[in-house]
């Protein structure tokens, strides 16, 4: 520096004007992050001021929009037909086991199954060349692993994204609640940005569970299932379901024509009426629980079952005036109530026809722009590496 301050001490007072230039920058960023960070009670933000979808689904009441589900079942079971089935079902339109899907762009990686099985399958499910374009190990670029940065930009466009199977796309060891957790917690960061998440998993013949592996696997799925073959038919039974009435659904299959019929139970009238609620408390938020049984046409007192049973998960109950009890959609949440309190309220009260309350708030907009999916290219990143046991 005194080298160059002899030489030419018109460029040491610009260095020293970008190094201080480079310090305020780096001080003013410290101070922005310090006001930002959470170092109290008091600022942490009011849930109902934050911006959030209400819970949607890919098919209604099966698989939920933004979350993580798993399907577990024994080899052969069905889980590839089934999840093909769902994929052409979100690509091309139209029900999936008798329910509704929303139409959604569908990323399948396969590390599980050969090129000639997976081309006979979309012989049969779409006739041949379509828009679903499962990415498996015949490719010349191998689908990612989980933990991939990749995956978080397929994930901001929002598609409905496909894992067969599980123990293909990670190193962590299934029975370590402690790297499992990680595993699980990858795929909850694709499904906060934007993935709906649908995960076929294994479990062993004979074996008395419903999956293989930690319970951290369910623990942080939103909905799994698990998938029992008996000939042709399949039948799908709930594990967990945050979101909605857990349900088993019996399918017949056929496997030569890749139709999954629904075998008539009542599991299946149940998701037809929960559909019929929900269609009337979303189109008139704020009906009274007599308004809302008016509407739907369902019987009373399984509606009442129904509209108790979901309080929180389809929708939103809160105790208006006279005693009766208004609903309401998903954020769409009356000032000063919790959420969820339906246990507060008098479950055999007497209802009135009273309106809706005029104190509630309408949820909040969110503008969502869906990029073009970037073109599988690029060699594969680092994927998670787990340590320990």
């Amino acid at each position: 520096m005194r080298e160059q301050a002899a030489n030419d001490p018109a460029a040491t007072i610009a260095d020293l004007r970008r190094h201080f230039s480079e310090a305020e920058r780096d001080a003013a960023g410290y101070e922005a992050e310090q006001v930002n960070r959470i170092t109290r009670a008091e600022d942490i933000p009011d849930p109902f001021a934050c911006e959030s979808d209400e819970i949607g689904w890919v098919v209604s009441g099966l698989i939920p929009a933004r979350g993580i589900t798993i399907i577990a079942g024994e080899a052969g079971a069905g889980k590839t037909w089934l999840a093909l089935a769902l994929a052409r079902a979100t690509t091309v339109g139209g029900n999936f086991l008798g329910r509704r899907t929303s139409p959604k762009r569908v990323l399948y990686l396969d590390r599980e199954n050969p090129l000639s099985v997976i081309r006979e399958r979309l012989q049969v499910l779409f006739g041949g060349p379509s828009d679903l374009r499962p990415w498996g190990l015949w490719c010349q670029e191998e689908p990612p692993l989980i933990g991939d940065q990749r995956l978080l930009e397929f994930a901001r466009t929002e598609p409905v994204l496909i894992i067969d199977s599980m123990i293909r796309f990670h190193r962590a060891d299934e029975n370590s609640a402690t790297q499992m957790a990680l595993v699980m917690a990858s795929l909850r960061e694709l499904a906060t940005v934007g993935a709906s998440i649908v995960v076929l998993h294994h479990k062993a013949k004979g074996d008395t569970s419903s999956y293989r592996g930690s319970s951290d696997i369910v623990a942080g799925a939103d909905v799994a299932f698990s998938l029992l073959r008996r000939n042709v038919l399949l039948e799908l039974r709930t594990i967990k379901n945050r979101f909605a009435v857990e349900t088993s659904v019996k399918i017949k299959a056929n496997f030569w024509s890749g139709e999954f019929a629904v075998v008539d139970t009542p599991e299946l009238n149940s998701a037809s009426e929960v559909d019929r609620l929900a269609d009337v408390i979303h189109s008139s938020p704020g009906l009274t629980q007599n308004e809302v049984i008016k509407q739907c046409g369902i019987q009373r007192g399984r509606a009442i079952e129904l509209l108790h049973g979901l309080d929180g998960k389809q929708w939103h109950r809160r105790k208006g005036t006279n005693r009766s009890q208004l609903y309401f959609p998903p954020q769409v949440v009356p000032n000063g109530i919790v959420v969820g309190s339906s246990r507060n309220h008098n479950a055999h009260a007497s209802e009135s026809s009273s309106g809706p309350d005029s104190n509630w708030r309408e949820p909040l907009g969110i503008t969502q722009v869906v990029p073009v999916f970037p073109p599988l290219m690029g060699g594969n990143r680092e994927p998670l590496e787990f340590y320990g046991t």
